[in-house]
């Protein structure tokens, strides 16, 4: 799929669903979450690494598909919710996966090395 019909699609969806079952922290999830749009993750592989600071995702469960439904409902029907973890995984994005913060960090390495 294409990045144009990629972004097509996030745009038109109100969520995101990930549930892979061997790691959900992936490029789509974080595009998806620099889109504003409220992750719902399995909670497999470094998932979790997601909410370290702040709840960014709704994770859950793994082949939970229940519950992974459950967060679906609550986040499409409480905007508050819905407004709130999408804004907190945009946040997230900009400030752990940037390619700016990512430079700056393995300069960081370099200069600590070098010294």
């Amino acid at each position: 799929m294409s990045k144009k019909q990629q972004f097509k699609y996030f745009s038109i969806s109100n969520c995101y669903l990930g549930t892979a079952l061997t790691g959900n922290r992936n490029n789509s999830t974080l595009e998806a979450m620099a889109m504003e749009k409220p992750a719902i993750l399995f909670n497999t592989g470094d998932t979790h690494q997601i909410n370290r600071k702040k709840e960014c995702a709704l994770l859950v469960k793994p082949r939970s598909v229940k519950k992974l439904a459950n967060k679906m409902k609550l986040v499409l029907s409480n905007m508050a919710v819905y407004k709130r973890i999408a804004i907190a995984g945009r946040a997230f994005v900009e400030s752990e996966c940037s390619w700016r913060n990512r430079i700056k960090k393995e300069l960081n390495v370099y200069q600590r090395v070098l010294k």
